[in-house]
C-alpha cells in the first residue's frame, strides 16, 4: 500500500511538472531541459524503474512476496565442531594392584630392612566413580574432556605378614608382630579423589590420559590375626599423579603413577605409588 501511494505521488508530480509548461512552449532547444526534469531509468537486477523528476527519485518494483535467497551452511558442517554434553570413560568401578616405587630408606640407619616390600597379588586398590560429567567435540564425540568425583581405597600388603609399621616414635617405624603368627598385615589408605581426562574416541575404540588428586580422609594399619587396627599419621593428605587409559566398548585397562610422595617429608621411606587394573563400564 505505501508503494502504491509512493508511485501515485511520484506519477502526481510528474505530471505536475508537466502540466505547467504549456505545449507550445516547449522547443526543440528545451528538450534537454525536460529531459533534466524527467528521468526514467530500468533496474533489471531488481526487477524496478527508478522515476527521477528534478530532485525527487522514485523506485517502483514488482517485488512483492520475494524473499532473498541465501545460501544454507551444510548440516554437517555447523556440527563438525559443537560442543556437547559427554559422558566420559570413567568405569563404575574399577579394580588394580599397587606397588610401591623403589623405596628408599637413606634417612634410617644402615642395615634397616626393607620393611615396604609388598605382596603385589593382595595389594588392591579399588575406585568408585560417584559423579561423571564433561563435554565433547566433533563427530561422533571424536575428542573429550571429562572429569568426575571417586572413591578411592588403596590396600597395601606386606610381603611379610608379621611386620606392619607405626608412627608412634615421630616417623614410620617397622614393628615386628611377635607374639603371634599373622595371616595379613597391611596398610590402608582411603580419600576422594579428581580425575581430569582427554578421551580419544574411535568408534568403541578409544584411548585416554590426565591426571588426578586424592585427598586422604584416612590412613591406618591392620593386622588379621589377632585382628589390631591403628591410625597411622605422616601420611601426604593430598595424592596426586598421572593416568593413561586403553579400551574397547565398556572395559579397559588403566595405569596410575603417583607423582606425590607417600610420606610426609622425613617422616617415611621416600617413595611413590604406582598401579594396574581393569575399568569396567556400566552406562
Amino acid at each position: 500500500m505505501k508503494k502504491l501511494l509512493l508511485s501515485i505521488l511520484g506519477i502526481g508530480l510528474c505530471f505536475g511538472s508537466l502540466s505547467a509548461v504549456e505545449p507550445g512552449d516547449i522547443s526543440d532547444n528545451d528538450s534537454s531541459t525536460l529531459n533534466s526534469i524527467v528521468e526514467i531509468t530500468p533496474n533489471k537486477d531488481r526487477n524496478a524503474i527508478l522515476l527521477k523528476v528534478g530532485d525527487i527519485e522514485l523506485q517502483i518494483s514488482n517485488n512483492k512476496g520475494r524473499k532473498e535467497r541465501t545460501e544454507k551452511q551444510p548440516e554437517s558442517k555447523k556440527n563438525i565442531c559443537r560442543i556437547h554434553k559427554y559422558d566420559g570413560r570413567f568405569a563404575l568401578i574399577e579394580l588394580g594392584v599397587n606397588q610401591f616405587v623403589d623405596p628408599n630408606y637413606s634417612s634410617y640407619t644402615i642395615g634397616t630392612p626393607e620393611f615396604l616390600d609388598l605382596d603385589v597379588g593382595r595389594s588392591v586398590q579399588v575406585n568408585i566413580t560417584l559423579l561423571e560429567f564433561g563435554a565433547s567435540m566433533g563427530k561422533n564425540d571424536l575428542v573429550g574432556l571429562s572429569s568426575g568425583l571417586q572413591l578411592m581405597c588403596n590396600n597395601y600388603v606386606f610381603a611379610d605378614d608379621n611386620v606392619t609399621i607405626s608412627s608412634g616414635s615421630g616417623r614410620i617405624e617397622a614393628d615386628r608382630l611377635v607374639a603371634q603368627p599373622c595371616k595379613k598385615s597391611k596398610m590402608t589408605t582411603f580419600g576422594v579423589g579428581v580425575p581430569l581426562a582427554l578421551d580419544v574416541n574411535l568408534g568403541d575404540f578409544y584411548l585416554s590420559g590426565g591426571a588426578w588428586a586424592e585427598v586422604i580422609l584416612e590412613s591406618y594399619t591392620k593386622t588379621k590375626y589377632p585382628k589390631i587396627k591403628d591410625n597411622l599419621r605422616y601420611v601426604n593428605p593430598l595424592q596426586y599423579g598421572l593416568f593413561a587409559k586403553v579400551g574397547y566398548n565398556n572395559m579397559y585397562f588403566y595405569g596410575n603413577y603417583a607423582l606425590s610422595e607417600v610420606f610426609e617429608a622425613g617422616k617415611g621411606p621416600i617413595t611413590n605409588t604406582a598401579c594396574i587394573g581393569i575399568g569396567l563400564l556400566i552406562k
